[in-house]
């Protein structure tokens, strides 16, 4: 060590030393190091160097500490040099200290080797003459309290504390002047498929109280050995799968919710969106799309995609509701929820997304199925959490948009070339399209995902399920792979139906409020209109088969075609596709077959529609029959 750094080591000590704690005993934790470097006239000038330092200045907590690091930093120099020559000089973490401890954010200076994501260990501020204890087997000290890096600035790294299960208070023990050393460069879990599967997790990984698993018994098998793996935490760009991983999406993704397989159809790596106002059914229907995906998949014979629920901001009684119904629907042993409920921390809530997405991402590989899709209930929730912590850590606001990473999340769902898939659906609080406006955050939402649909506020309260206004016009439908091509033919044309009747209903109200009568074509059209919404109403969970298929894409083409306008009012669409459906079973099995067996990616011959009509025209004139029939006292008599 120079001369000259030994005279500015010993003039900081001294100053440190008249200094309040925590510098005085950061000063007698190296000051018999810091003044046995200088003997003879090196010493009397150091002495004399310190004797002509001003009095110190009054200053916050948070200086002092900053001060007490730059004197770690300025002692460190040499020693850092001198650490690429020693293997086991060049393992030591390069520590930090505590300044100033806010809403569980601590600010930290030092840190050099940290990154986004770190994870670091807060010991105790050492008391005086422990030093030489503390030194000589420092890493035996348990750590007080560990946090994770969220945010990187120029001297001051801002890390958030963990709370640690047995261990409430270690949180709310912190503050300025404890030590802080890098333990590990990424936040990871242990998981496995035995231990999450069907079970309901913190972020962390730990198991909840309020878990609802029949698997959880005393005779369960243990898991074997080598099964469980450490999953890394993260939201940053490089957990993004890069173009070459990537393939294009063909394997369809039926959710059972009629209005969406028929207007909205997805595919295994899309990225799809749930918005819509509080209280308006997201959480139900999402719930609806994991039960019937289970279901759908049991039927076919194979193993079930595998799902991951994150419930963010949520009341512990819904988190348990949640459990409740899909443990009553089976679904369970195919799902892991990860909970950060309206009490957690505000550190937990905002690690739940990243966690739900790295663990179906371990499930993808790790799953019979080769197929997992996470649910983000809610990304609202989140971006209210993503606010607090960039108010706690007084950042800029523009900080927020990398600090939510929504964009990262859904950028990690693909269909990955070597058949591995990861879809998302995000739900999230927006306004209904019947108020006429939409908020940033719900453009958003639809400029990061690939479709998006919004549910009626007013829909739900009529208990219309699903709350979808099917009737609001719309542009063109991905057909196949995504949906049959059959189905997709009668849906476009469906569509463009749908569209002119949004067009012929606005004229007709103009019409009213002026007086005037509405003309019978667009009468007919605003009957056709109400047959449309009336078709795509179902009950929850309703039972999906190849036959219900069936029926379906049959219903889809009388509604497109022109017999529809021929149906008698008063008639429920519903009863006279069953009704169609009962006559080919009975008068054409063979026409009911080739339905039921044709080809997805091919459309139905001509002959086969021109078919369908005639017992399309069949079935109406039957019902004509009947009617006239009740209405005649003579004819109902013969």
């Amino acid at each position: 060590m120079t001369p000259s750094s030994a005279l500015a080591r010993a003039a900081l000590l001294q100053t440190l030393a008249r200094r309040p704690a925590p510098l005085a005993a950061l000063a007698n934790a190296v000051g018999g190091t810091a003044f046995a470097l200088g003997t003879g006239s090196r010493a009397v000038s150091a002495s004399r160097t310190v004797q002509q330092l001003p009095p110190p200045s009054r200053s916050s907590e948070a200086t002092e500490t900053l001060l007490a690091q730059q004197m770690l930093d300025f002692m460190g120099l040499e020693s850092d040099a001198t650490a690429q020559e020693s293997s086991v000089a060049a393992q030591l973490p390069i520590t930090g200290v505590v300044m100033d401890v806010k809403n569980n954010i601590a600010s930290i200076s030092g840190l050099r080797r940290a990154t986004i994501g770190s994870v670091v260990a807060i010991s105790a501020a050492p008391r005086d003459g422990d030093t030489d204890e503390r030194d000589s087997d420092a890493d035996a000290v348990q750590p007080l309290c560990r946090g994770i890096v969220l945010f990187l600035e120029k001297k001051v790294v801002q890390v958030a504390l963990l709370s640690e299960r047995g261990r409430p208070g270690a949180v709310r023990a912190v503050q300025s002047g404890m030590r802080v050393a890098l333990e590990s460069e990424q936040l990871e879990i242990a998981a496995s498929v035995a231990k999450l599967a069907g079970r309901a997790v913190d972020p962390l990984g730990e198991p909840l109280d309020l878990v609802y698993s029949d698997s959880d018994s005393e005779d369960a098998a243990p898991e074997p050995a080598g099964s469980t793996e450490r999953v890394p935490i993260a939201w940053g760009t490089k957990t993004v799968p890069g173009l070459l991983q990537r393939r294009p999406l063909s394997e369809p993704f039926a959710t059972g919710i009629l209005a969406l397989d028929c207007f909205q159809p997805l595919a295994f790596g899309h990225r799809f969106a749930l918005l819509g106002p509080r209280n308006s059914g997201k959480t139900r229907l999402v719930l609806d799309i994991i039960v019937q995906q289970v279901n759908a998949s049991r039927a076919a014979g194979r193993a079930p995609p595998h799902f991951v629920y994150v419930s963010v901001g949520k009341s512990a009684l819904r988190v348990q509701q949640t459990l409740d119904f899909l443990a009553r629907a089976g679904a369970l042993p195919h799902t892991t929820l990860v909970a950060a409920d309206d009490r957690a921390s505000l550190i937990s809530q905002y690690l739940a997304p990243f966690a739900g997405c790295a663990l179906a991402e371990f499930f993808m590989r790790r799953a019979p199925s080769r197929q997992s899709v996470v649910v983000y209930d809610d990304l609202a929730s989140h971006t209210v959490v993503v606010e607090s912590l960039v108010q706690t850590m007084k950042l800029p606001r523009i900080s927020q948009l990398s600090l939510s990473a929504h964009e990262v999340l859904m950028e990690r769902s693909a269909a990955l070339a070597d058949g591995h898939s990861l879809t998302t659906f995000a739900l999230a609080d927006a306004p209904d399209s019947s108020a006429g406006e939409s908020t940033a955050f719900a453009q958003k939402m639809r400029a990061i995902v690939d479709d998006a649909v919004t549910l009626e506020g007013p829909l739900a309260l009529q208990r219309v399920y699903p709350p979808v206004d099917v009737l609001r016009p719309g542009g063109s439908i991905r057909g196949p792979p995504f949906q049959a091509a059959a189905l997709w033919k009668h849906a476009a044309a469906l569509r463009a139906l749908v569209n002119r009747a949004s067009l012929t209903k606005a004229n007709a109200d103009v019409s009213k409020t002026l007086g005037l009568e509405v003309e019978p074509e667009d009468l007919e059209e605003l009957a056709v209109r109400d047959l449309v919404r009336q078709f795509f109403v179902q009950p929850p969970l309703a039972p999906t088969s190849a036959a219900a298929d069936v029926a379906r894409a049959v219903g889809v083409c009388f509604l497109a075609g022109a017999h529809v306008r021929r149906l008698p009012p008063g008639v429920a669409i519903w009863d006279f596709v069953h009704a169609v459906m009962r006559a080919l079973g009975e008068q054409a099995p063979e026409l009911l077959h080739l339905l039921e067996t044709h080809p997805r990616d091919q459309v139905w011959p001509p002959y086969v529609e021109d078919e369908l009509a005639a017992v399309f025209a069949a079935e109406i004139a039957t019902l004509r029959k009947t009617r006239q029939a009740a209405r005649d006292p003579r004819r109902r008599g013969r």
